[in-house]
């Protein structure tokens, strides 16, 4: 479902997880160009937090990143500024069925129609 999911929607970015408490991972397809370059480049997957404290805004520029992290990143590639501005769509695909658990980027219709109408949302559980 997962590559299903992320290919329908390249490439916009996207999530696909539940908590990483859970022993589970998201899987996020940047939109980006040149951060796809250098996943492209890589013989591995590349881990990394977002670039914005948990439930906060997310940041959209290289200056924001900084602001909002200081010294506390050892690197900062400025490669433009971000589109969007909203968080990633997370659904939990590990249950049936799938659950929508945060809206972000993604249209929740479109979303839908890739998964033949079976996502439900945290109000209809």
């Amino acid at each position: 479902m997962a590559r299903t999911f992320n290919t329908s929607f390249k490439p916009k970015p996207s999530s696909i997880h539940e908590n990483i408490t859970a022993n589970l991972i998201g899987i996020r397809q940047p939109g980006n160009t040149v951060t796809r370059k250098i996943l492209s480049a890589l013989d591995h997957p590349l881990t990394a937090p977002s670039a914005n404290i948990s439930g906060g805004t997310p940041s959209t520029t290289a200056q924001q990143v900084q602001d909002i992290f200081g010294e506390k990143v050892e690197l900062i590639l400025d490669a433009g500024d971000c589109k969007g501005g909203k968080p990633s769509t997370i659904i939990n695909a590990t249950d049936t069925p799938a659950r929508l658990i945060r809206t972000g980027e993604i249209n929740f219709n479109n979303i839908q129609k890739c998964l033949n109408g079976c996502l439900q949302t945290q109000e209809s559980l």
